[in-house]
């Protein structure tokens, strides 16, 4: 074990070390410091650590540029830890036109299902799925204003138990109707990240094993009425179902 000629650690000022220390020191005062004996181990961690994120970011910017070329789009990408707590993720920022991925995800998955995971997030850019989603809540949300005011001119009970039992219902249907377009987004963008993948030469059959690796290494198959329930509150379709949409695209 070495020690930093310049480490500050009390226990060097022994009179044995002469206020300093050599590679060959045995002093029994270094056994307490834990500072100069890290710090060597510590800097070969940061390193391989720093060689490690730099591979990460040069895999995925080579893949978006071959995306990038194929789709005639613009945008960037970033590399993050997570996204919402979720370690093997990515997702797209419509406002700055930016793809986060974590780095969990790009460890997990080669280049052909990093292609499709990247493709199908410029497919949102390219279908304005953001905009297109808003579009069906304001929809919703002006059809739910104006059936209240239909109440007008009746008496002051009626008009607060309609409007009560119109806007329940009114932002009930709002938000699974945003939830249904967006699953036939998320559809949508599957089938034009297919075509993405063919056009930029990456295997577009590793769309499958992308997707299972993204849900934890299966595709979930739901039940009736788990796959009702989700229809109403999920913005993605049944995994099960979403993989065998894509398999009627190969």
């Amino acid at each position: 074990m070495s020690w930093d000629q310049d480490c500050s650690c009390s226990c060097h000022d022994c009179p044995e070390c002469d206020g300093g220390c050599d590679d060959d020191c045995d002093c029994e005062c270094h056994e307490c410091c834990s500072e100069c004996a890290t710090d060597d181990q510590n800097d070969d961690d940061d390193e391989d650590d720093s060689e490690e994120d730099e591979e990460s970011g040069d895999r995925l910017i080579t893949i978006s540029r071959r995306i990038q070329r194929v789709s005639r789009t613009s945008y960037s990408v970033r590399v993050v830890g997570s996204i919402e707590g979720d370690y093997i993720q990515a997702c797209a920022n419509h406002g700055t036109n930016t793809i986060d991925v974590t780095e969990g995800l790009i460890d997990a998955m080669d280049d052909d299902e990093l292609a499709f995971v990247i493709s199908h997030e410029v497919a949102h850019f390219l279908n304005q799925d953001n905009e297109r989603t808003r579009e069906v809540i304001d929809q919703g949300l002006e059809a739910t204003v104006e059936a209240t005011r239909s109440l007008r001119g009746k008496g002051l009970i009626k008009q607060l138990l309609g409007s009560v039992i119109i806007l329940t219902a009114g932002v009930a249907g709002t938000f699974v109707a945003s939830r249904l377009a967006s699953q036939e987004h998320e559809t949508e963008a599957d089938q034009l990240a297919l075509e993405y993948m063919q056009q930029a030469e990456y295997d577009p059959q590793s769309a499958i094993s992308a997707l299972e690796k993204l849900y934890g290494g299966s595709l979930p198959n739901y039940d009736l009425w788990e796959g009702i329930v989700a229809s109403f509150i999920q913005t993605h379709p049944e995994p099960a179902r979403r993989g065998r949409n894509i398999l009627k695209r190969l």
